[in-house]
């Protein structure tokens, strides 16, 4: 339990105490330059949680739609590939989110594409090597934190920049591993985390 007179920290994402007012929490300035492609010692001191376990085993159809986010498919390519409906994908999306603890579908996929990674579950040979060029140690921090699955706010909180920084950043991480979507970057970033030893 922290008092009133220590300073407030993060601790799970969560300030450990209501700020004074104007008081302000103060930044870690420390940023080592990452050794490998991954290192961010400041945002793995504040992850919210290690990935989140699913309750369940994913479904072998789950996997295939996991794996159809991993592989850029279209909402009409997976449910031609994967001969369902709409709505059928939808359920097996909120699915996938419920087991993964997240009521959004958003958050609880990209959590899900991280585990099925790092389990061996998803197939990411299809993601290039490596980046067309180096990434910034910023773009760098923010792959981690998507992989972390921080939102915006504690990410901008974290590296102390602004959500359309954020935005820049995802970009050029974006573009420099082939123009890919954001559950391609996740594949990618947390194949290369566990190639390292970082997840």
């Amino acid at each position: 339990m922290s008092s009133k007179h220590e300073a407030p920290i993060i601790i799970d994402g969560k300030i450990s105490r209501k700020l004074w007012q104007d008081e302000k929490i103060e930044r870690r300035k420390t940023f080592e330059p990452p050794y490998l492609i991954f290192q961010s010692r400041t945002l793995a001191e504040f992850t919210p949680e290690e990935l989140r376990r699913p309750t369940d085993a994913f479904t072998q159809k789950e996997v295939e739609v996991l794996q159809g986010h991993v592989d850029n498919l279209s909402k009409k390519e997976k449910i031609n590939r994967f001969s369902i409906s709409l709505k059928d994908l939808r359920i097996y999306e909120s699915q996938i989110a419920g087991k993964m603890g997240f009521s959004s579908r958003q958050d609880g996929l990209r959590a899900a594409v991280v585990r099925g990674v790092k389990l061996g579950l998803l197939d990411t040979s299809s993601l290039p090597l490596k980046p067309t060029e180096p990434f910034t140690t910023r773009e760098s921090h923010v792959l981690v934190a998507m992989v972390k699955n921080y939102p915006t706010s504690l990410t901008c909180a974290e590296l102390g920049i602004s959500p359309n920084s954020v935005a820049t950043y995802r970009s050029g991480a974006y573009l420099k591993l082939g123009r890919c979507s954001q559950y391609q970057a996740i594949a990618w970033a947390t194949r290369e985390m566990v190639k390292h030893g970082q997840l």
